[in-house]
């Protein structure tokens, strides 16, 4: 079994962020949360694709965003 595939694990990591495309936001995050869907894939049930990054509930301030986006500009809380 592959060990990534463990139910009731978690590790601490870096992912390194994309490029910011022309309809991106890239948000330096500030502070997260698990929610029911992050603890039932602790549990194994739904498999999301890996690498899965838990925590999809956030706030932080917006770093950059592309050349479309209107709504928020570098320095905003998000």
């Amino acid at each position: 079994m592959d060990p990534r595939r463990v139910a009731g694990k978690y590790r601490w990591g870096t992912i390194f962020a994309p490029a910011v495309g022309p309809d991106d936001v890239l948000v330096r995050v500030v502070a997260s949360a698990l929610n029911h869907m992050d603890l039932w894939v602790t549990r194994g049930t739904p498999r999301p694709p890996l690498p899965h990054v838990p925590g999809c509930d956030v706030t932080g301030v917006v770093e950059a965003v592309g050349e479309a986006v209107t709504t928020v500009q570098p320095g905003d809380e998000v």
